[in-house]
């Protein structure tokens, strides 16, 4: 879509594909509605705290993450954990877009 936000996450070891090649990189596009019906929001936020507490649900950030990558959810699963937790907070970074900070 045009207009349309994008974030790459350069993995830290490439991961390897059956056809011989890697991926070295990982670009997510902002999600929208129906990629949440689809995956759920992968995302909870805990206002009870101060700071707002943030957890992940890891099955749907996995879900998430390969829709919004074009990837298989198998090719984001073979990432090392450390660009798992880089991934996540892309991801997360969508869901709290400039209107958070105003509100």
């Amino acid at each position: 879509m045009a207009g349309e936000t994008s974030q790459t996450v350069k993995l830290s070891r490439p991961v390897p594909l059956q056809d011989g090649s890697s991926i070295t990189e990982l670009v997510f596009r902002e999600p929208r509605v129906i990629d949440i019906a689809k995956a759920g929001n992968p995302v909870k936020v805990d206002v009870s705290y101060d700071p707002p507490k943030i957890e992940f649900d890891d099955a749907k950030m996995l879900a998430m993450a390969a829709l919004l990558s074009g990837q298989a959810a198998t090719i984001i699963g073979a990432v090392r954990a450390e660009d798992w937790t880089s991934i996540s907070w892309t991801i997360a970074g969508f869901f709290f877009g400039s209107t958070a900070a105003s509100t």
